[in-house]
């Protein structure tokens, strides 16, 4: 069992992640700052006709993502670098963290680790195989310009789909050389 300081620090993390999310999705800015008063006010009138949606859509997902993090969690079945993974797609502020357009994928994500975990204990050796191509793909996106590599994050995450989990499908075509390809792309 967790000590309560740990909940409550996941919990300040959470809070903080869902209201920078909300924050981050109603107000900006359509105009240049700095903002006129009668466009902040707009702005504001606009942020709260929107929010009860934005949480009508996001809580489901949500509980989604908190729900399959944690029967992860609880599951005995780990493969090499299981943790990391989890902490990368899930981390206490995720849904400050994760592009907006990503966010739904992280269900599918998380499910992909669940096969793969699954296989791994059946045969650590062919998981190890398949997660090779891996470590250079990741290395390569140390070297990438900042407004490039979120997008290869996330192209890095469909390809985990497509060899750990190819049942899932993945959001768009993604493979050792389009990977290779868009990372060379000036």
């Amino acid at each position: 069992m967790k000590p309560a300081s740990h909940n409550a620090s996941a919990a300040a993390r959470f809070s903080h992640g869902a209201r920078r999310c909300a924050s981050d999705r109603l107000l900006k800015p359509a105009t240049a700052l700095p903002l006129s008063e009668r466009c902040f006010r707009d702005l504001c009138q606009n942020a709260r006709r929107e929010l009860p949606a934005l949480a009508r859509n996001l809580g489901p997902l949500a509980g989604e993502i908190l729900a399959l993090r944690d029967a992860l969690l609880a599951s005995l079945r780990r493969y090499s670098g299981f943790e990391d993974d989890l902490a990368r797609l899930v981390p206490g502020d995720f849904l400050a963290a994760t592009p907006a357009e990503w966010l739904p994928h992280l269900p599918r994500y998380l499910r992909a680790m669940q096969i793969r975990a699954e296989r791994a204990a059946l045969n650590p050796a062919k998981d190890a195989e398949k997660a090779k191509p891996l470590a250079p793909l990741a290395a390569l996106q140390k070297n990438l310009p900042p407004e490039k590599r979120a997008t290869y994050r996330w192209l890095l995450e469909e390809f985990r789909v497509s060899i750990f989990a190819q049942e899932l499908g993945t959001a768009q075509p993604v493979s050792v050389k389009r990977l290779e390809r868009y990372a060379e792309e000036n």
